[in-house]
């Protein structure tokens, strides 16, 4: 392997235990592994639980929020495939002293009657939110998505 793939195992190996240890102050964490993303480039979220029992997150697993203008702005992940019927679960379990992770693809989902258009999002600032069950409590990680210019910029620096 490539220096480069044994950095960014190690930077993985580094955050996941960081995570774990953070867990241990707070009962379920969420966080992504890098603050700063390409664009296109897959968001890896990861919910930790440092309960000794097993923790419930509402369904849907994650939410995305795009803050703009002084506001956090929702943005539309289709679950289910359009117009099918969809069984899901109230909540989502994450066993004690566990975790999971997730991956988005940057992509804001919209039905129309020909089916489901994704479309890539735009740079700024983001962050992913999981709504415990059953009290609703809400628990945030921010993270940026950065435009082409800027990631060429920090690249030759």
């Amino acid at each position: 392997m490539n220096i480069k793939k044994h950095i960014t195992i190690a930077i993985g190996v580094f955050l996941f235990l960081f995570l774990l240890v953070h867990a241990c102050l707070a009962d379920v964490v969420v966080s992504t592994n890098k603050k700063a993303y390409k664009q296109g480039e897959e968001v890896e979220i990861i919910i930790v639980n440092s309960l000794k029992e097993e923790a419930y997150i509402l369904w849907q697993p994650y939410i995305i929020e795009r803050y703009e203008n002084g506001r956090w702005y929702e943005i539309n992940i289709v679950w289910c495939p359009c117009r099918a019927a969809c069984k899901v679960p109230a909540a989502v379990q994450i066993p004690n002293l566990g975790s999971m992770k997730y991956e988005w693809d940057q992509k804001e989902g919209k039905c129309f009657r020909s089916g489901e258009k994704k479309t890539q999002v735009g740079a700024g600032r983001y962050r992913v939110n999981i709504r415990l069950y059953p009290d609703e409590e809400e628990i945030y990680s921010e993270f940026s998505i950065l435009s082409a210019s800027k990631v060429l910029r920090s690249g030759d620096e």
